[in-house]
């Protein structure tokens, strides 16, 4: 049976795997969110297609898939019970913004059903984002020094300076897409061939140079938490691991001096510019809000609703305990606690966090189970990528709600479930042999 899906996806890899990896090429043009959705439809339709065909669901991907249906349903009741109207479900500017959310994991579901090669797939996507990330940072340096801000730089206030934002809407998410494939290409450097280690430090330092001049510290927090969980699985020893981060650090010194941006990353250790003191604050209010109602949350898609008039709001139920923000109220836009651990809490409360952890740490789990056993070296890169993926967002998420963020899930939410069924086809292919 599972010999039937493997030969049927090795003949569909041309056409499908290209669509497949197409969204690739959109993670930094989010200005224009129909490239990626028109790619979505038709991914969706070849998964339905391929189920109803087959009735298959790999190994992998299975108990994923509840999890993440029993989280849509748990944030999609504490949505309702909020006093919210279904109808906003369906509507752009909830999909666009609070509801982003669920467009973000859904290739966890298109990939579950086999209807492609997994391997040859995510080699591909991978390959193209590298490709892809290094001309749009060739074109964003251009722009930087000479002035000429046409396209992918901008100027938001003097305080910033110009930045790299790609043409996508926000600095943040131009450097959280930087800082995950900046740690895809780590992955590979470090388990390549002597052949290619040029070529992905060329690579490695394109991404560098994208990443430093988004000026996106939280993005520079996120790299470096996969920089280092990617290389300490990698080496053997603690001399080794403290030798390629010292590579790391030599490799990025002259790119910080020479795009300037050297202050920008001394102020990850301040407290006292503007922009902290208003993350400080955005943080206080989604704890004010979790202790509130600290089982259940106050409601998915509530805390950018709550009016803090006084520092005021009003609650229905038993607050402290269970409580909801059931105020009509709607606002559809990008605002957030900027920590995923927090608004989470907000909004629903440690069952929520608790329940979208244990999916991320299931995934790492997975993978390094992969990692670790695997002999072929093709697929370990994979699973080494996609391990340092999950960590860059578990540290992209400490500054901004990354983990509802559709530009960098898309980009990781795509490694990660080929690389489910990367592991999948690999665990067929040892059973024959």
């Amino acid at each position: 049976m599972a010999n039937k899906y493997l030969s049927s996806s090795h003949l569909n890899f041309t056409i499908i795997s290209i669509i497949a990896v197409l969204p690739a090429l959109f993670l930094l043009i989010n200005r224009y969110p129909w490239l990626n959705i028109a790619v979505y439809m038709v991914l969706i339709w070849f998964s339905v297609i391929a189920f109803l065909k087959n009735s298959a669901i790999t190994r992998y991907h299975y108990h994923l898939i509840i999890i993440l249906a029993l989280i849509f349903v748990y944030f999609l009741a504490t949505y309702v019970i909020s006093g919210q109207p279904v109808s906003s479900l369906f509507t752009y500017s909830f999909l666009r913004w609070d509801g982003g959310f669920f467009f973000s994991y859904l290739a966890f579901f298109i990939f579950a059903i086999p209807f492609l090669n997994y391997q040859k797939t995510l080699a591909l996507y991978f390959q193209l984002l590298f490709v892809i990330f290094v001309l749009f940072s060739v074109w964003g340096l251009i722009e930087y020094f000479t002035g000429y801000h046409l396209f992918t730089v901008r100027i938001d206030d003097i305080y910033l300076g110009p930045m790299f934002v790609a043409l996508n809407n926000s600095h943040n998410a131009t450097g959280s897409a930087y800082a995950a494939v900046s740690v895809f290409t780590l992955s590979y450097l470090l388990s390549s061939e002597k052949k290619y280690k040029f070529f992905y430090t060329v690579v490695l330092i394109f991404c560098f140079i994208g990443l430093f001049i988004t000026k996106s510290r939280g993005s520079l927090i996120g790299f470096a938490c996969g920089a280092v969980v990617v290389i300490f699985l990698h080496v053997k020893s603690i001399k080794k691991f403290l030798a390629v981060i010292l590579i790391l650090l030599l490799l990025m010194a002259p790119i910080i001096y020479f795009t300037g941006t050297y202050d920008r990353i001394a102020q990850i250790f301040s407290v006292k510019d503007l922009n902290a003191q208003t993350r400080l604050g955005m943080w206080g209010n989604a704890w004010r809000l979790f202790l509130a109602s600290p089982i259940f949350g106050i409601g998915f898609a509530r805390y950018n609703d709550v009016a803090w008039f006084d520092q005021i709001v009003d609650l229905e139920g038993i607050e402290g305990l269970v409580s909801f923000y059931a105020e009509p109220r709607q606002v559809f836009d990008a605002s957030n606690a900027h920590n995923s651990y927090l608004h989470l809490l907000a909004e629903n409360g440690i069952v929520g966090l608790i329940l979208l952890l244990f999916f991320w740490i299931y995934c790492a789990y997975l993978l390094y189970r992969k990692y670790t056993i695997s002999t072929s070296a093709n697929h370990k890169v994979m699973y080494l990528a996609s391990i340092g993926g999950i960590a860059t967002l578990f540290g992209l998420s400490l500054t901004e709600h990354y983990m509802a963020s559709p530009t960098v899930m898309v980009c990781l939410s795509i490694a990660i479930s080929l690389a489910m069924g990367t592991a999948w086809e690999e665990d067929i292919k040892n059973a024959e042999q």
